[in-house]
């Protein structure tokens, strides 16, 4: 298993969702923001979605979020989990997930 730093986790999150279809967008918005379920003209709008998400990022989150996010964004990697002592995440080494941690 490989380990990343939960703020590292965060960043490889907002890669991903900058590079996300409209449909995987939505689906990170609607994990973030669940109350925000009836999707209306606005949410059709990757520039605002976006903005939303990255803002939420922006305000911190939870390590237990980070995972829900990565699992969600990369699927491939099974049997993750967060470590709230030494804050970070321990994934699987099977995918794109930690290609490049800049």
């Amino acid at each position: 298993m490989a380990t990343i730093e939960k703020q590292q986790a965060v960043l490889q999150l907002a890669r991903a969702v900058e590079a996300a279809g409209p449909d995987d967008l939505r689906e990170v918005y609607y994990e973030l923001f669940p109350e925000a379920r009836a999707v209306d003209a606005e949410m059709s709008e990757r520039a605002i979605l976006l903005s939303r998400i990255k803002a939420r990022f922006a305000e911190g989150l939870l390590g237990e979020e980070v995972l829900d996010l990565w699992n969600m964004t990369f699927p491939e990697s099974r049997g993750d989990w967060y470590d709230e002592q030494d804050d970070t995440i321990h994934y699987q080494e099977n995918g794109d997930a930690v290609a490049h941690t800049d």
